[in-house]
């Protein structure tokens, strides 16, 4: 299954979506924010990352837009 990288502020949503994903088999790593987020995209690669887009310091786009040397190729959707 996929390791995937959970992005949100809210610790109850950060929470939900993270569960439904290992429920599914995934590999869940979580962050509370875009800094945390950043810190962990340096540390290992993931195959998807979901975020919430507004937080505060370092949103989800700028986290997004600055991936690691070490992560994967990303690919934008829009």
């Amino acid at each position: 299954m996929a390791r995937v990288l959970v992005v949100d502020d809210e610790e109850g949503i950060r929470e939900f979506v993270a569960e439904a994903l290992e429920d599914d088999g995934h590999v869940v790593v979580r962050a509370k924010d875009g800094a945390e987020a950043s810190a962990r995209l340096r540390a290992q690669a993931f195959d998807l990352m979901i975020t919430d887009l507004r937080m505060p310091e370092l949103d989800g786009m700028t986290s997004c837009a600055r991936p690691a040397p070490s992560s994967r190729r990303w690919r934008s959707s829009s």
